[in-house]
């Protein structure tokens, strides 16, 4: 049988290895969700950018 404290030592060190593997699985989650953010609000720009374009040449046909 295992010494009471050497089984409270693993218990606790398996403890903070679950819960920096968590911290770490929580830092790339939001990472990735900073990169999608990210790629969203450059893709809603682009959008933007092309439906005042499409605006600017409507109005145009209609001046000429």
């Amino acid at each position: 049988m295992k010494p009471v404290l050497e089984v409270l030592v693993g218990k606790t060190m398996e403890q903070a290895l679950i819960e920096v593997m968590e911290e770490e699985e929580l830092s790339n989650l939001r990472e990735q969700q900073r990169q999608f953010q990210e790629l969203r609000n450059a893709e809603l720009v682009e959008q933007q950018r092309l439906e005042e374009e499409d605006r600017r040449r409507r109005v145009e046909k209609v001046r000429m």
